[in-house]
């Protein structure tokens, strides 16, 4: 469905047919066997980057992607772009420069003398992998030498070449970086009581170690070593409750640790506390009389058991609860200011002094 204006919807292929393109120039990187950059620059027309070998970069305003072969790169006019191919082995880069037109909708009994053409947004951006880098290269090679010919003919064929070159962008699948991310992420929940590394988890993500360092932690605020050290540890103190019986050093094999020190150390920095403490607070029903205990209890990592009788919820956790106050323990309602709701097994309390 065209829109009012004649404009084809964005983010979609449905009204690619009632668009036409025209290819303004076709170039290769000069030197295959060295680094290749773009300059900054803001974008004129469309452009289509399709390395066929090596690995770059490029940023899009500011936003930071990978080039690599097996994915083309589309960008939309009006962009400020930069890019390069680093390295000294063997690279290949086509970078192709076409504008897209639409054609507003006028009615049927009004002649279209004047011009109705506009130009129009590309229906995808980004990155998007290719199904056959060769069938690509093949089909730049072919459009750079007829584009080059002086025969008018041979340069329209390098037109029609481009059409038959976009009409696999229909084959193009665009990377979901969040949910490869995210996919990460679980495979780290899944597999993090094994040996996990960086190259290995940039694997799983089908791209470059420092592109993928850069991925997680731009969506995380963490590296994904970091995130899989965390999460050990959020198992490790579920495991150190005080219904399981299992000694720190089985506790740091399951998840992962072989080294029992590196371990201790890893925890504290975690946590705030060493192991063997926060068993032990793992240990403690604490019961606190005041606000004020509780912030001090939370630092050391100790939940108390009980709050203040008075608050709005207490009816709400009563039926499950005891009323405590004094010395006293007592079921029911009622109890004088100062007393607190506990659950129903305690074996210490803390008073403000």
């Amino acid at each position: 469905m065209i829109s009012k204006d004649g404009i084809p919807p964005t983010g979609t292929f449905g009204q690619i047919d009632q668009m036409w393109f025209r290819l303004r120039s076709i170039t290769q990187n000069n030197n295959p066997k060295g680094e290749w950059s773009l300059r900054l620059q803001f974008l004129e027309s469309h452009m289509l980057l399709i390395p066929i070998f090596g690995r770059g970069w490029i940023t899009v305003d500011g936003k930071y992607a990978e080039l690599r072969a097996g994915f083309a790169f589309i960008c939309l006019p009006g962009k400020l772009i930069e890019a390069r191919l680093e390295g000294s082995g063997d690279q290949r880069i086509y970078i192709l420069r076409f504008d897209v037109f639409g054609q507003r909708d006028l009615p049927e009994d009004q002649e279209q003398t004047s011009s109705s053409e506009l130009h129009i947004p590309f229906p995808m951006e980004g990155e998007a992998a290719i199904a056959s880098t060769i069938t690509y290269s093949k089909h730049c090679e072919a459009i750079a030498a007829s584009m080059g010919n002086i025969n008018p003919l041979q340069r329209l064929h390098a037109q029609s070449r481009f059409y038959e070159l976009l009409s696999d962008v229909g084959q193009l699948q665009l990377s979901d970086t969040d949910a490869v991310i995210e996919r990460v992420k679980s495979y780290i929940e899944q597999h993090y009581r094994e040996e996990l590394s960086i190259r290995l988890l940039a694997g799983e993500a089908g791209t470059s170690e420092r592109h993928f360092i850069r991925l997680f932690k731009q969506k995380y605020g963490i590296s994904a070593i970091e995130y899989l050290t965390e999460y050990r540890i959020r198992q490790a103190r579920s495991l150190m409750l005080p219904q399981t019986n299992y000694e720190l050093k089985d506790i740091a094999a399951y998840v992962g640790y072989k080294d029992i020190p590196y371990f201790r150390r890893k925890f504290k920095q975690i946590t705030g506390v060493a192991p063997a403490t926060f068993m032990r607070n793992a240990q403690l029903k604490m019961v606190a009389y005041h606000g004020s205990l509780i912030g001090a209890l939370l630092t050391l990592n100790i939940i108390p058991c009980a709050a203040p009788a008075d608050h709005p919820w207490t009816e709400y956790y009563l039926p499950n609860s005891l009323i405590l106050y004094g010395d006293q323990i007592d079921r029911g309602k009622g109890t004088p200011d100062g007393s607190c709701l506990v659950s129903k097994q305690h074996v210490c309390t803390a008073h403000p002094h």
